[in-house]
């Protein structure tokens, strides 16, 4: 069987991961499931339970794929944590926390390339932008938009 390059889990607390998914790939296309997963914490659910399914999610995407990150919403948080757990245990996983929209797209749109954590890393810390202020920099040149 022919492995996909990446795989991807998104984890959040609550619906935030999937909504994130939904809006990517409206923006970057669908992305098939044996690429791409989602993993929600409901308000007081067992962590060890938690800890399964995130095991599953991930051994699932593994045998599809190469390499698979994992992207969480919150460091320190029950979602983070688990995945660490998760991935320290395997060389192939690796984990992002922070996610942002941005960052999803750049992921879903390179998804059969070689993905550089740290570059990812970096091009989500940069797609932070105070718009207002390159706005007034750049009042009389409108094409930076």
């Amino acid at each position: 069987m022919i492995k996909y390059k990446n795989g991807v889990l998104v984890v959040s607390h609550g619906p935030l991961a999937a909504s994130s998914i939904t809006s990517a790939e409206m923006i970057a296309g669908k992305i098939p499931e044996e690429r791409l997963g989602t993993l929600m914490l409901s308000i007081g659910e067992n962590i060890d339970s938690f800890y399964e399914k995130m095991n599953e999610a991930t051994k699932y995407l593994l045998d599809k794929n190469e390499n698979v990150i994992i992207l969480t919403d919150l460091l320190g948080g029950t979602p983070n944590n688990t995945a660490l757990k998760i991935a320290i245990e395997n060389e192939r996983i690796s984990v992002i926390t922070g996610y942002n929209l941005m960052l999803l797209i750049e992921i879903f749109s390179n998804i059969d390339s070689e993905l550089v954590v740290d570059n990812l890393i970096k091009f989500g810390k940069e797609s932070l932008l105070n718009v207002k202020s390159i706005a007034l920099e750049e009042e009389e040149d409108e094409e930076w938009l």
